[in-house]
């Protein structure tokens, strides 16, 4: 997979930005060709790979038995469509135990903004209300 913010870092005037843009419609292109060949309106899924931390968890996050640096923990599963400008609707689906907020992204192909609005607003209404996080999203009471 070509990852845009890694060529970005590299970037060495014009020649580097074109390589980027390069590889930011490249993915675009594989996101539209899996959508052709499975079929699919979209690809659903969590929006990062642990619920939201709270805000004073520090800059890593705790993921079942593993220890993520916060960026991967959070951005990795945005990073793609973001970096490919794919439509990418973000809904609330719910609360964890501790009241902390968990979501799910809804990524399509270029163009297909229309169409995920409209899935989007389906998945929302199918969850049903979403409570609101309880407060002060600190690990403890006294941060």
């Amino acid at each position: 997979m070509i990852w845009l913010p890694r060529t970005l870092a590299r970037a060495d005037g014009r020649r580097g930005v074109r390589a980027s843009l390069a590889g930011r419609t490249r993915i675009g292109d594989l996101y539209g060709d899996y959508s052709r060949r499975s079929g699919i309106a979209a690809m659903v899924f969590p929006t990062t790979l642990v619920p939201a931390p709270a805000i004073d968890a520090g800059m890593t996050v705790q993921a079942g038995a593993s220890a993520l640096p916060f960026n991967v923990a959070v951005a990795r599963n945005i990073s793609p469509g973001s970096t490919a400008g794919v439509p990418g609707p973000v809904l609330p689906a719910g609360l964890t135990r501790d009241g902390l907020p968990v979501s799910v992204e809804l990524d399509g192909p270029a163009g297909s903004d229309r169409a995920l609005l409209a899935l989007g607003l389906g998945v929302e209404r199918a969850l049903g209300p979403i409570e609101r996080p309880r407060e002060p999203y600190r690990k403890s009471a006294s941060s």
